[in-house]
């Protein structure tokens, strides 16, 4: 049956797409009409003669004969074999022959997108617009004439002047008809007749359709589609055949052109939206209202813009309506696919519309020569929506009708819980009383505070029994609910304020105001009573009247003290338990020994801070106090004590902020609280090591003595050793003694090394390197206790530095070509009274490029110094000097090597940078080692005698 139906419109399309004229008639630019009737109209299409850019008269058009082409109508000239511009002008000439002269009829539409002057047999019968040479002097026209002549002779001309310098379409794209004066009309009356009906149909359709959506606005499909079809029928009144230009002749060009372009763009957008609708969920929103952006730019720009700017733009939509009608085809296809209800119909209707739409766009460019049929197949297309709306409406009342069955079934249904309900209400008052009974036994034994507050700020007397045990000094019942809470509180002024305006702020009001300001409220709370100190915790929730508006707050209270005083101790013991587990990482003698050297360091900041340096804020001595800090810090990070490091991390952070800010205050006070805070740690593991593992400098079973003391009997001993006076029954006595005495006060430089290496692991893991060799030459020499801390000391800035600075990450050694872990060399010799030490690594080296820089950017290098490697090299024991890109907890403050300089020289020593050949690629890095010298009173040499006594008790 469908397809029956689309046989039968396409058939009556194609019917209405041709021409019930005779077919191209004027030949030559002559149209004979001797021996033909006039009853019938006749079309004058055909070859006309045509002058480009000749605007000519009756007059002139003979003397020009020799300039004149063949040139088809209807046709535009742009389209012509000779090809003339799209903008421009010229002239059309048509011999007319009669049998003899006699009444002729003829209906001229020739030009409507054109400005025109008509003549026939010499006289201007019509003119439409105004005909210029030029787009200044020129002005489109529109419109149609019918002209009743009786010619003076058998034979003459109709010329036609035609300037076009406004859109696309140029020359007479619609030749005039002649015939008597009856057919003319006659076909006229026909053509108003079929047109008018049409348009009557759409619009009809398209109030039906908007009245519908009016009375059903849940279906939103039948208001876009009497939109399109309202659309459509404005559309086509203002097509080349339309009626506006009969009914409103005064209506213009600009406009007419305005009024058809706006209305075929909002054809197209309301045709979107309603396949939206009908096909929702299908059907992308994202495309309607791209598609809605499109039209409304459109328009916008037809309203505000002439014609020859607006015509040639809005062609580009034809592309978008393109694309929009194959989306919509692919949804419809789809949509039939799944079995879609009314599917099938709406892709026969689209067909349709697709067929016509196609059809008017290659009419309008005259690419095919008929009249415009969008409003016969939006005829067609209603046809079958209206079908598929019948369809729905029928289905529609079929549900009804089965929901008619339902609801009596549940009307019975009702009725039977009515009664139910009735039973119900019946012994609602005893279940009442029964539920009230159950909630005063719960408050009387519930182990909750609970209560509620009223409008009135106070607490309702219905309250749990527990509310008087957990605040046993106050009256719930004649207490402000904000006094009973708080008044024994910890609070603060400020918090207690809070509290009470969100409290305030919340009774009689909307509950999304309590959920705005319920983080006022606090959930925790501390009491102070007679018998100490008590902890809660609280929850609030509102209560709601039936007008939706808070009318109380429950509080909730539990008491967990008890709760929070283990949680503490587990807190206490936990934390115990993690300094126990870095202490024990530790071992014994290296841990004591960093306790002293943190107490020295300490002792050494305390007693800065109380100097007059301080009051004269003498930076030296600020820099000192952080070099200090900053030494004990590393070494406590070295041995992974975190809290350790961590707090003198803090203290060390505050001489730094002085040091960077050179106006800010120097708080004395603050400076020693850090540092008894600094103390503080350090006596906390000191506890801990000597309470819980029994680690302590003065454990029993050993003799203390002053090290000086050892020190002195030591070389007397080693002087009597070597006299000759001394009998020789004795030597191997004193031997024993030195070597007992060699323990105390010296050390195997070796294992000093080896424990000041044990910080690498850290190191490397923090800066996600591999952990470095390390190759040592000591040439046995041995270390004094003041040796080993000074080694300590210098050695923590050395090695934290070589690992930021020095020794590249594994993927970049790699690329290098190296060994992906890096070497750390130390070699030690004895050189007469003094120890040189040397310390290098296979690093990058020093970026002297960097260094320089900075040099001359701080002015710590003078122009002359800067040209100097050395100079510049020997900038990076200046204080403050950083080339690293960022400041971290390993190194990049730059005093790291100002403090092994300072170490250094106070021991009696010196440091010196040495700068080695470069042998790598890249010249702004350059190798080098640091060469250390110091007294060998500082250290000892171990002998053949002393040697495996010392090794025996190592």
């Amino acid at each position: 049956m469908l397809r029956s139906w689309l046989h039968l419109f396409f058939a009556s399309l194609l019917v209405l797409s041709t021409h019930s004229y005779a077919a191209n008639p004027v030949h030559d630019g002559l149209l004979d009409l001797r021996g033909v009737s006039l009853d019938q109209p006749i079309k004058a299409s055909g070859e006309w003669e045509f002058y480009w850019n000749e605007l000519l008269t009756p007059d002139t058009v003979a003397a020009a004969a020799s300039r004149k082409i063949l040139i088809k109508s209807p046709g535009m000239w742009s389209q012509d074999t000779a090809q003339h511009p799209v903008k421009g002008y010229g002239t059309y000439r048509l011999q007319v022959r009669l049998d003899k002269p006699q009444p002729l009829t003829i209906h001229f539409a020739p030009a409507l997108w054109s400005s025109s002057r008509i003549f026939v047999d010499g006289k201007q019968v019509a003119s439409f617009g105004v005909v210029g040479t030029s787009a200044e002097k020129s002005r489109g026209g529109v419109g149609r004439k019918i002209v009743h002549v009786t010619p003076a002779t058998a034979e003459f001309d109709v010329i036609v002047q035609v300037a076009n310098f406004e859109i696309f379409l140029n020359g007479i794209v619609s030749p005039p008809t002649f015939g008597s004066l009856d057919a003319i009309n006659e076909m006229r009356t026909r053509t108003l007749a079929l047109d008018l009906f049409v348009m009557g149909t759409l619009f009809i359709m398209g109030l039906y359709h908007i009245c519908l959506y009016v009375l059903r606005t849940d279906d939103r499909s039948t208001v876009w589609f009497g939109l399109h079809c309202l659309c459509v029928t404005v559309y086509m009144g203002s097509s080349t055949e339309g009626i506006f230009s009969t009914f409103l002749p005064s209506l213009g060009f600009n406009w007419t052109l305005r009024i058809f372009n706006m209305a075929w763009i909002a054809a197209v957008g309301s045709f979107v939206w309603f396949a939206t609708y009908v096909f929702q969920g299908r059907f992308s929103r994202k495309v309607s209202w791209i598609a809605t952006t499109f039209v409304a730019a459109y328009i916008l720009l037809i309203l505000s813009t002439s014609a020859r700017v607006f015509v040639d733009l809005v062609n580009a939509f034809h592309i978008v309506t393109l694309m929009l009608v194959l989306y919509c085809l692919k949804v419809i296809v789809q949509s039939c696919r799944q079995r879609v209800e009314g599917a099938w119909i709406f892709l026969a209707g689209i067909m349709i519309i697709t067929f016509t739409t196609v059809h008017d766009v290659l009419a309008v460019r005259q690419i095919i020569t008929s009249p415009t049929l969008t409003g016969f197949g939006l005829v067609g297309f209603i046809f079958f929506q209206s079908t598929m709306i019948a369809m729905r409406f029928s289905k529609a009342f079929s549900r009804v009708k089965t929901s008619e069955h339902k609801i009596r079934g549940l009307s019975e249904e009702l009725k039977r819980e009515h009664q139910n309900v009735l039973a119900l209400n019946n012994n609602l008052e005893r279940l009442v009383d029964e539920k009230t009974r159950d909630i005063r036994t719960m408050m009387e034994h519930i182990p909750l505070g609970v209560f509620m507050i009223t409008a009135d700020r106070r607490i309702h007397k219905d309250h749990s029994r527990r509310l008087s045990h957990i605040f046993p000094q106050q009256d719930p019942e004649t207490s402000e609910a904000i006094d009973f809470l708080f008044a024994r509180s910890t609070l603060g002024s400020d918090e207690r304020n809070q509290a009470s305006a969100c409290i305030q702020g919340t009774l009689g009001d909307d509950a999304l105001n309590f959920e705005t300001n319920a983080h006022l409220l606090p959930l925790e709370l501390k009491q102070e009573f007679p018998n100490g100190t008590k902890y809660f915790d609280l929850t609030w929730n509102v209560i709601e009247n039936a007008e939706a508006v808070v009318d109380k707050i429950l509080v909730t209270i539990r008491d967990v003290t008890d709760l929070r005083r283990l949680q503490e101790r587990s807190r206490d013991q936990q934390e115990e338990l993690e300094f126990i587990g870095e202490i024990l990482r530790v071992p014994s003698p290296r841990f004591l020994r960093f306790l002293r050297s943190c107490r020295d360091f300490i002792q050494e900041n305390e007693n800065l801070i109380h100097s007059q340096a301080i009051e004269k804020r003498n930076l030296e001595a600020l820099k000192l106090l952080f070099v200090n800090m900053h030494t004990v810090k590393g070494s406590a990070r070295s041995l992974y004590l975190k809290k350790m490091s961590q707090v003198f991390h803090e203290v060390e952070q505050y001489y730094a902020h002085l040091q960077k800010h050179e106006h800010a205050e120097w708080d004395v006070v603050k400076m020693a609280r850090d540092l008894s805070d600094a103390k503080k740690i350090v006596d906390l593991y000191e506890k801990i090591a000597k309470e819980k593992l029994g680690r302590s400098a003065d454990q029993n079973g050993f003799v203390d003595f002053h090290m000086d003391q050892i020190k002195a009997i030591y070389r007397k001993v080693q002087t009597a050793a070597h006299s000759e006076k001394m009998p020789a029954e004795f030597l191997p006595m004193l031997g024993d003694i030195r070597a007992l005495f060699h323990v105390k006060i010296f050390k195997d430089a070796d294992s000093v090394f080896q424990e000041i290496f044990g910080c690498l692991p850290v190191l490397a893991k923090d800066l996600h390197k591999e952990i470095p060799a390390t190759q040592l030459e000591t040439h046995d020499i041995l270390l004094t206790q003041q040796a080993e801390e000074l080694f300590r000391n210098i050695f923590v800035h050395l090695l934290r530095n070589t690992m930021d600075h020095g020794i590249e990450t594994a993927a970049e050694r790699q690329t290098a070509g190296k060994n992906p872990k890096g070497t750390i060399s130390i070699v030690m010799k004895k050189s007469g009274d003094r120890v040189h030490l040397a310390y290098f690594d296979d690093g990058r080296g020093l970026h002297l490029n960097r260094i320089q820089k900075i040099g001359l950017t701080r002015s710590l290098l003078s122009e002359a110094a800067a040209q100097d490697r050395q100079s510049v090299a020997n900038l990076i024991f200046d204080s403050g000097l950083s080339t690293a890109n960022h400041v971290s907890d390993i190194s990049g403050r730059g005093v790291g090597m100002d403090a092994v300089k300072r170490f250094v020289e106070s021991a009696g020593g010196k440091i010196q940078i040495v700068l080695q050949t470069n042998t790598e690629s890249d010249e702004a890095f350059s190798a080098f080692q640091f060469h250390i010298e110091l007294p060998f009173d500082l250290f000892d040499k171990a002998d053949e005698d002393t040697l495996p006594t010392l090794k025996a008790v190592l």
